[in-house]
């Protein structure tokens, strides 16, 4: 069968065997290829979806555990201390009270923040396939005509197919370094006033506890 197959290649004009692989190529980039960007691009985008509500629902259940806290601290001050009288028992309820209510402050922060970047990325992967996928479907028909090059240009056509993947490939990871950037610059900024802020209250506490 093999060499039959051979034979039957052998029969055919150079210019068919040309028109047939171009054909069969086309087939390739015109339904198989943007099926496969059509798919990576809807489930990176559903799986970010998925990983940001798994996150967000930790971060709220967190917050809302934080808030029942809270409360329980502002009710057993209120049962059993005397506002009127200062004492160390009133500052440390304070105390306690203000560092509870700033966890829970920086958790909100970290649900808000986590939530802008994640969209933020699921956006740029679903822009950037948009691109690769408009990219395969339209643009690389040009380059098919390098099968059937007549006029010497072949490499011309390589080196224009190659410049603009490493474009694409380029500007995909140059987008996806500034968020991650950005995303940790900005939670460093956040941590280190939640530090502060901690750090306020404790020298707080143990000035006003020296009384």
């Amino acid at each position: 069968k093999i060499e039959e197959e051979i034979q039957r290649l052998k029969e055919k004009k150079f210019t068919y065997l040309i028109n047939h692989i171009q054909h069969k190529i086309n087939i390739i980039f015109n339904k198989y290829i943007p099926y496969v960007f059509e798919f990576l691009k809807r489930n990176l985008y559903l799986n970010f979806g998925k990983f940001n509500e798994l996150v967000q629902n930790q971060l709220q259940e967190a917050s809302q555990q934080l808030q029942q806290l809270h409360q329980i601290i502002k009710d057993l001050r209120k049962e059993y201390v005397d506002s009127n009288v200062v004492s160390w028992t009133l500052r440390y309820y304070e105390l306690e009270e203000e560092i509870i209510s700033l966890i829970k402050n920086l958790v909100d922060v970290l649900k808000d923040f986590h939530s802008k970047y994640t969209v933020s990325t699921g956006d740029l992967v679903s822009q950037l396939s948009s691109k690769v996928e408009q990219f395969v479907q339209k643009d690389i028909q040009e380059y098919l005509s390098i099968l059937i090059d007549a006029d010497g240009k072949g490499k011309e056509k390589i080196a224009e197919l190659s410049t603009s993947t490493q474009e694409i490939i380029k500007s995909w990871a140059n987008a996806m370094k500034e968020i991650i950037s950005d995303y940790h610059q900005q939670f460093r900024y956040k941590l280190q006033d939640f530090l502060d802020q901690l750090s306020d209250y404790y020298e707080k506490f143990i000035t006003e506890s020296k009384r």
